[in-house]
Formats: C-alpha cells, sequence, structure tokens
C-alpha cells in the first residue's frame, strides 16, 4: 500500500502546483484515504500528507469559486446604484 500512498502525495503536490488541478486533487484524496485504511507508519506520513494537499486543493477552489460569487454580487449593487441615482454606468465605464 505504499505505492497507492506515494501516488497521493505525488498527486496532491501535482494539484497544488499546477494551480489548483481539482482533478488531481481529488485523486489524492482518494488514494490517500485508500493508502490509509492499510498502512504502517512509515506510511501513514505519506498517505496523510496526500491528504491534506488535496484538501488544499479544494479549497483552492472554494475560495476562487467564493470570490467570484462576491464580485459579481458587488457588481450587481453597483449597477443596481448606478440606476437609482439615474446613471446608465455599469463596471465597464459604458453608458
Amino acid at each position: 500500500m505504499k505505492t497507492l500512498a506515494i501516488v497521493s502525495l505525488v498527486l496532491g503536490l501535482g494539484g497544488v502546483l499546477l494551480g489548483g488541478n481539482l482533478i488531481m486533487g481529488g485523486l489524492a484524496l482518494l488514494f490517500g484515504f485508500l493508502a490509509l485504511n492499510k498502512a504502517d507508519k512509515e506510511t501513514k506520513i505519506f498517505a496523510i500528507s496526500g491528504i491534506v494537499l488535496g484538501f488544499v486543493v479544494i479549497a483552492i477552489w472554494g475560495m476562487i469559486i467564493y470570490q467570484t460569487k462576491q464580485q459579481e454580487d458587488l457588481s450587481d449593487r453597483i449597477n443596481e446604484a448606478a440606476q437609482y441615482l439615474g446613471t446608465q454606468t455599469d463596471l465597464n465605464g459604458q453608458q
């Protein structure tokens, strides 16, 4: 089961280094949990590292989605305020 733990670690590192590759992060979690169940002490370190990195990748995606949603809400509120004040300016500077 050491192979699964090392694969988990490599996928987790790849997911973080490649800008939050969600597929690699998910596979790191999957292989990490599979390896953790059948691992000895030495192998558990690799499996836990892969699991942590997989969760980091998922957290990166969560932050990206959250920030995108917040930006859309802010844009809508600015446009509503501009319409209320009588200007038709949107965030792109068009009137």
